[in-house]
């Protein structure tokens, strides 16, 4: 409730949404190559309706939410650049299905009249990360061996917030309209498990 309004509202939806995901990956060896390659595919039905007029509040006419589907590869090569050196790249694309709540709150309740509402979209696309990384590794004694990771990331669709204009009130739903980016790297030595003991120490930077 709110002070200025005495009627209490609340949200109460119930629904099955559908989400299922398929990962196939396959290793090939060639003498000192290594590769791996891999392929996800996601699906997301919300099994709901929504709104087909979000800008006219009183129209209470609803659609279907779209099937989802999202395809990503995955790549990462290997291979030794002398005998104590070795040489690693990836990438690869992730998806992040959004929090369930983020797809139902406030869609078929009260909240879109009160005003300044944040309502959830069931059209709500899944967060994408494209992430690229290099790593060398080199082995310092039988027992010590040092590695280097750079990392880069960027992440589009990212949940936020955009005024909608509506009659007689706005409100706020959720939309796909953020981005990011990340990069980095991690320094680290670590001694293998010799005479009952293994240790590891590390730095990491990332903006």
């Amino acid at each position: 409730s709110l002070p200025w309004d005495p009627n209490p509202f609340v949200d109460s939806y119930d629904v099955n949404p559908t989400n299922a995901a398929l990962y196939v990956q396959d290793r090939m060896d060639f003498e000192d190559l290594v590769v791996r390659a891999g392929l996800r595919l996601d699906y997301l039905d919300p099994s709901v309706r929504k709104r087909a007029n979000p800008e006219n509040i009183e129209d209470t006419t609803t659609v279907a939410a779209s099937l989802k589907y999202k395809v990503s590869p995955r790549l990462g090569v290997s291979f030794p650049i002398t005998t104590t050196t070795k040489f690693r790249f990836s990438y690869g694309h992730f998806f992040q299905t959004p929090a369930y709540h983020f797809l139902y709150d406030n869609i078929s309740t009260a909240a879109y009249s009160r005003g300044n509402q944040i309502i959830g979209n069931p059209d709500l696309a899944a967060q994408q990360t494209i992430a690229y990384e290099l790593g060398l590794e080199q082995q310092l004694s039988p027992v010590v061996v040092a590695d280097f990771t750079a990392y880069y990331k960027d992440i589009f669709d990212l949940m936020g917030t955009r005024f909608q204009a509506a009659v007689p009130t706005g409100f706020f739903p959720l939309v796909n309209e953020e981005y990011g980016s990340v990069r980095g790297f991690e320094v680290g030595v670590r001694k293998l498990l010799d005479r009952y003991w293994n240790a590891r120490i590390s730095y990491g930077l990332s903006l």
